[in-house]
């Protein structure tokens, strides 16, 4: 399967995080940056893992295109197994190795001891803030939250989803024991870090619009390899185990991409550039409520409201799909 350029550009290769995020990794050290981006929910409180959940969610069950939940990484990092991983070269001339995470769930070994935090910075955020200063690049408060979007910030998960078998609500789901989260903002095709989106209708809480972050996932490894393994939600499929490493002398990062996207297809713009500004794919994640617990009125997506241009063409823009943290 060929990965398109709508697909590499929306990962945020070469993304804007900020240098203020006061960051507890040691660069110098084994460490792994994970990038969260596409149909994403990230779980805490109420995860398996005790960490962080990463959910990518199965965009069929929503009503929506099929998405295509994938490990990316350089095969300069895949010292072992880089027949199992499809290859594909991007229009800048890189190759990276990618593996379907389709109806796994993944985790990822040796593991240490430790706890899951958002990254710390120089100051807090004022809310007031629709987009990030420079001191406030990294800040997990750009990662939309559910908590703001339902009545009285309740985020029950439907049961399923954390059941050993999510399907068919989660394609696929990564385990997370511990580490750092941050956001980090696309760098094209628009510059999404002065990008202001609204939710609209207005959640229950109040008005809730700013620009729109991924998702960054830091972790301080014991060393310079990690294994993913991928354990089947359902019989009929093997247990599988991918081998990592951070690089030739085992000192460095070791990037990785988390990714749940629909095959590329030109966004239609003959109706003009509603088609990118308004994402209506953000209503799949009430679809994760416990309908039982949480009761919306109303289901509010982002919506364009301004700063920079954010327009449809049909020759290489893609409709953007940010992650939500529950």
């Amino acid at each position: 399967m060929k990965l398109d350029r709508r697909q590499f550009i929306a990962l945020g290769i070469g993304g804007t995080v900020g240098a203020a995020c006061r960051y507890v990794v040691d660069p110098a050290r084994p460490n792994m940056v994970a990038h969260i981006s596409g149909l994403c929910a990230l779980v805490r409180g109420q995860s398996r893992s005790g960490g962080l959940d990463l959910l990518m969610l199965n965009g069929s069950n929503a009503g929506l295109d099929q998405h295509f939940p994938r490990l990316m990484t350089s095969p300069a990092n895949v010292p072992d197994d880089l027949q199992s991983a499809m290859q594909t070269t991007t229009f800048l001339g890189q190759t990276y190795a990618f593996w379907d995470l389709d109806g796994y769930e993944v985790t990822i070994s040796p593991t240490k001891s430790g706890r899951l935090s958002a990254v710390s910075m120089p100051r807090k955020r004022v809310m007031t803030e629709k987009t990030p200063k420079e001191d406030m690049f990294g800040d997990v408060s750009w990662i939309p939250h559910m908590s703001r979007l339902t009545p009285g910030g309740r985020v029950d998960m439907n049961p399923i989803c954390l059941a050993p078998d999510p399907t068919p609500i989660v394609a696929g789901r990564v385990l997370f024991t511990y580490g750092e989260l941050s956001s980090i903002f696309p760098l094209a095709p628009a510059d999404f870090k002065k990008i202001e989106f609204a939710f609209n209708p207005p959640p229950a809480a109040g008005s809730y619009q700013q620009a729109l972050a991924d998702a960054q996932l830091l972790q301080q490894l014991p060393g310079g390899a990690v294994t993913f393994t991928l354990t089947p939600f359902k019989p009929g499929k093997p247990q599988r185990q991918i081998k990592l490493v951070t690089g030739a002398l085992g000192t460095g990062a070791l990037h990785v991409l988390l990714t749940n996207m629909p095959k590329a297809k030109p966004p239609d713009c003959r109706n003009g550039d509603e088609v990118v500004q308004t994402l209506h794919h953000f209503s799949a994640y009430y679809g994760l409520l416990d309908d039982k617990k949480v009761k919306m009125p109303n289901m509010p997506v982002p919506k364009y409201v301004g700063g920079a241009p954010l327009q449809c063409k049909s020759t290489d823009e893609f409709i953007r799909c940010p992650p939500i943290i529950f």
